[in-house]
């Protein structure tokens, strides 16, 4: 899906408000044949184009520049799009980016170090969320977004019907899915989108965190450093415990080819007591108005050891970034088009399609998700950073396939570990992949990605 819209200058600079002062710099850059262009992933709502469309709107008018957005793709194209756009020598001014994919861009150097540019308004960005998208002391990226986690969303309706509750061990999860079975013929037990493959390492995340005890970010970083491996029988324990899901009877091979509307059709239509995925599934379900109540719960706890919680992956999903190859004078406009966005005005009017729970900007509103309570108190202390924002995009690929694989007998637990540990021998060699790759940047590679001239932008 393609959708590109071009937002004109309404209104010529000497019409602007009294109340709206602008820098000097900005005056002199920004002019009648100013176009920003936007290149981002197709959106999940008219609402949320629509948001974006007054917001490209109102910068056109506040600033003299047209902004041409093109959305295409789904998260995990974006680095293929990019440098197909830098390849064909297409104009690329702002562009999409997300916690999954940060690191290889930048490591790729197809992004512009922006930390300059984000300093005088790094204060609005909420609960350590640019952090997220700093690598070696450089920010990469300005998150404007909803903070997700991952989570079972169930249907309450059907649960009160059969007496049963919201599972807190696997043991018991197994119990509730032979329950609907039994009890509603014809009712798968549960439903995910098994199609897009990007989404299988969000199980492994779950169960890799309790089988290292709570320290699966410590582990990943051992690995990824050369000073551990993923070749271990806690990665092993973690892909086995996802094998039941399948010998449980809880999933089947026909998960497959299942994607993200046919996964959320089945649950709405009541074809499936639960779902797993991320909280934006709730915005989702709640704009589809289900006729029955729904529920959330955490994962449950495929160990017993003493003192492990379950633990999910989360942090704010999008951000914005702007591309190495950017044109120079169109860096002052793209600085001020992330200061822009991320305004606190102009940042609900991005989010509030979405029903954020925890916003990324300061001052943004909170959803009326009624779940978000149980969301903040419950799930937010068990969430520590998504997985597959720490390792490579290319790993992520690799781990992406070995799950399904494990889970319906194309590998054993081990031999997946196995083949992920060689698959990262074999990216740092053909990638020269390092875990901490700024440092290993000659002063050539650093000067392509550093903004020489710091452009003066207005911070509102």
């Amino acid at each position: 899906m393609t959708d590109t819209r071009m937002f004109p200058a309404a209104v010529g600079l000497a019409l602007l408000s009294a109340s709206v002062t602008l820098p000097v710099p900005a005056l002199a850059q920004f002019g009648d044949d100013c176009v920003l262009h936007v290149l981002g992933t197709a959106k999940n709502s008219p609402e949320e184009e629509a948001g974006w469309d007054k917001v490209a709107a109102n910068f056109a008018k506040a600033y003299g520049c047209d902004v041409e957005m093109r959305w295409t793709g789904q998260w995990n194209e974006m680095p293929q799009n990019l440098a197909a756009a830098r390849l064909a020598g297409e104009a690329v001014d702002v562009v999409y980016n997300t916690g999954t994919i940060n690191a290889s861009l930048a490591a790729s150097g197809i992004l512009m170090d922006i930390t300059p540019v984000v300093e005088p308004f790094a204060a609005r960005f909420a609960g350590g969320s640019l952090g997220q998208y700093t690598l070696g002391d450089r920010v990469w990226a300005v998150p404007v977004s909803d903070s997700s986690t991952a989570a079972f969303v169930y249907n309450k309706t059907m649960f009160d019907e059969l007496g049963l509750t919201p599972p807190e061990t696997f043991d018991e999860l197994v119990a509730v899915g032979q329950a609907v079975a039994d009890g509603k013929p014809g009712v798968q037990p549960m439903v995910q989108r098994g199609q897009d493959v990007g989404y299988w390492p969000m199980w492994f995340m779950e169960t890799f965190a309790q089988t290292t005890g709570n320290k699966s970010i410590e582990a990943v970083s051992a690995a990824l450093s050369g000073d551990g491996s993923f070749d271990t029988p806690e990665v092993a324990q973690a892909l086995e415990a996802l094998k039941g899901f399948v010998d449980g009877g809880l999933l089947n091979i026909s998960t497959l080819n299942v994607g993200r509307d046919a996964m959320r059709a089945t649950f709405l239509q009541g074809r499936a007591a639960m779902l797993y995925g991320g909280t934006w599934e709730l915005g989702a379900v709640r704009r589809a108005d289900p006729d029955f109540e729904i529920g959330v719960f955490e994962f449950p706890l495929v160990t017993d050891a003493a003192g492990v919680v379950s633990q999910h992956g989360g942090g704010a999903d999008v951000a914005w970034s702007i591309p190495s190859f950017i044109a120079p004078d169109m860096i002052p406009v793209a600085a001020q088009f992330l200061e822009f966005i991320s305004r606190p005005d102009q940042a609900e009017l991005l989010l509030a399609p979405l029903n954020p729970l925890i916003p990324s900007v300061v001052g943004v509103a909170p959803g009326d998700e009624p779940l978000a309570p149980q969301l903040i108190e419950d799930f937010a202390p068990h969430t520590i950073s998504y997985l597959d924002w720490i390792w490579p995009t290319e790993l992520n690929d690799v781990i992406a396939q070995a799950i399904p694989a494990v889970m319906f007998d194309q590998m054993t637990a081990e031999e997946a570990a196995a083949e992920i540990q060689a698959n990262l021998e074999r990216i740092r060699v053909e990638s020269d992949y390092a875990f901490d790759w700024w440092t290993t940047w000659s002063e050539d590679e650093l000067a392509a990605v550093t903004i020489q001239d710091v452009p003066e932008i207005e911070v509102k």
